[in-house]
C-alpha cells in the first residue's frame, strides 16, 4: 500500500471522482466506481479476510460506522502508476 500511495495525490471529498481511493489508517483501501456526488458514491474493495470482493456505497451503516471513523484520506492515481518502467 505504501508504494501505491506514493503515486497517489491526496484529494478532498468535494474533489471525489470515479477510480479515487479511500484508505483508511490501517490500510484498507477500497475504490470509487460509481460516483453520484459527494454524498452519495459506490465502493469497492477486496478483503484478504473474508476472501471476496466486497461492494457497498456511502449510506452503507459500515462506511459511516467505520470507514469514516477510520479514515486516512482519500487519494488519487497519478500518471506515474500507468507509465511502465525501464
Amino acid at each position: 500500500m505504501k508504494a501505491l500511495l506514493m503515486n497517489t495525490v491526496k484529494v478532498q471529498r468535494d474533489e471525489l471522482k470515479n477510480g479515487d481511493l479511500i484508505v483508511l489508517n490501517d490500510g484498507h483501501t477500497a475504490l470509487i466506481y460509481k460516483f453520484e456526488n459527494r454524498d452519495k458514491f459506490y465502493l469497492i474493495y477486496a478483503s484478504l479476510k473474508r476472501k471476496q470482493v466486497i461492494s457497498f456505497n456511502s449510506h452503507n451503516v459500515v462506511f459511516e460506522a467505520y470507514w469514516l471513523k477510520n479514515l486516512k484520506g482519500f487519494f488519487r492515481l497519478t500518471e506515474r502508476v500507468f507509465v511502465p518502467e525501464d
